[in-house]
């Protein structure tokens, strides 16, 4: 909240000597608390006075006649000086469609000259700093997430570029190397090149196999071209073949139509981000997914019969923060529900674009 018993500092711009005494009178007469009043009574004077770095004042009063510029002009230069700084329009009856859209275009209120008084100069003048210091809030705390957005997915990147390299080493480069071993060795010992071209030929067609499945990994090419549904039925499949782990898929009234590609391929990867973390973390040898569409929001729960843990205790890893950013991209939300020995449950809502 703002304290207004901090003496204010305004500026206001008038050309006219009788209505600029007639707004003095009333700002006198109000309980406003003023440090100092600077008048201006020209668009030229007005921003030179605004680029002085010494003057920085708390309210802005615009009349909209002035000699130098008339109408939306006069607030247009002002609000781009300063817009930080909130502007309360002064106008006459004549242009008070003038004033409504310079409230369109970012000031904060206006005033009819001959129709307030003190008590509305004073309401006005305290309304419009507070709404104005409140829309500054929104706007850093916009602006705090979007960096937050973009560090976390930079972050998500960078562990996406760890995974593939350690992929690549501790797999696929070990596999190639025992193919080159086994090929050198066929060169040497005619007797076992037969069996040692052979095992050459298995190692080889496991590495293409552990690139086929980190391709996928990167670009789900089928997520596109069969659907999101039967991609996350591949990929079940793929899991349950090389860990075991038990996924039922269900769908209910799930419009797919409706949703984006980017939304789709945020769901693949979500899924994709959990299951991995029931792999690691979960000790679950069953889980479940299910995809559903109410209103505009499309939901996915994914949960598992492992041994969760204790909300209280806010243990995460960086597969949730991957999570938690794919989300933020689309204004989505999530919701937990563990407990020790009581399986992990995710709650997915992300609506429609």
């Amino acid at each position: 909240m703002i304290d207004f018993l901090q003496p204010l500092t305004m500026l206001v711009v008038e050309d006219s000597q009788a209505d600029y005494v007639i707004f003095s009178e009333f700002l006198s007469l109000s309980t406003l608390s003023i440090k100092t009043v600077v008048r201006a009574t020209s668009l030229k004077e007005c921003i030179a006075l605004l680029e002085k770095q010494d003057f920085e004042p708390d309210v802005i009063f615009l009349d909209l006649s002035l000699p130098d510029s008339q109408g939306l002009d006069s607030f247009i230069h002002i609000n781009h000086k300063k817009q930080n700084v909130p502007i309360i329009v002064l106008s006459g009856l004549a242009d008070i469609d003038v004033a409504i859209a310079a409230i369109a275009g970012g000031a904060q209120d206006y005033l009819v000259k001959g129709e307030f008084d003190e008590n509305v100069l004073q309401k006005t003048a305290r309304y419009s700093i507070e709404r104005k210091k409140i829309a500054q809030r929104v706007v850093e705390r916009s602006i705090n997430s979007q960096k937050l957005i973009a560090k976390a997915t930079i972050q998500t990147h960078e562990q996406e570029r760890k995974e593939i390299g350690t992929e690549l080493h501790e797999n696929i480069n070990q596999v190639l190397a025992s193919a080159q071993l086994c090929l050198n060795l066929a060169m040497n010992e005619a007797e076992k090149s037969k069996d040692l071209l052979q095992k050459s030929g298995e190692y080889i067609s496991q590495a293409i196999a552990e690139i086929g499945n980190l391709t996928q990994t990167l670009v789900p090419t089928a997520l596109f071209d069969i659907g999101l549904k039967e991609a996350l039925d591949e990929m079940i499949i793929k899991i349950y073949r090389r860990h075991g782990l038990q996924i039922k898929l269900t769908t209910k009234n799930v419009a797919f139509e409706k949703l984006s590609n980017s939304e789709k391929l945020t769901t693949y990867r979500i899924v994709q981000e959990q299951l991995n973390n029931i792999l690691k973390h979960s000790r679950a040898n069953k889980a479940e997914i299910e995809l559903r569409t109410c209103g505009n929001n499309f939901y996915l729960t994914i949960k598992d019969n492992g041994i969760g843990f204790n909300p209280a205790n806010n243990y995460h890893g960086q597969g949730f923060e991957n999570i938690i950013t794919r989300l933020q991209m689309h204004e989505g939300r999530l919701d937990i529900t563990t407990a020790p020995q009581q399986g992990y449950t995710l709650n997915i809502e992300i609506p429609f674009a």
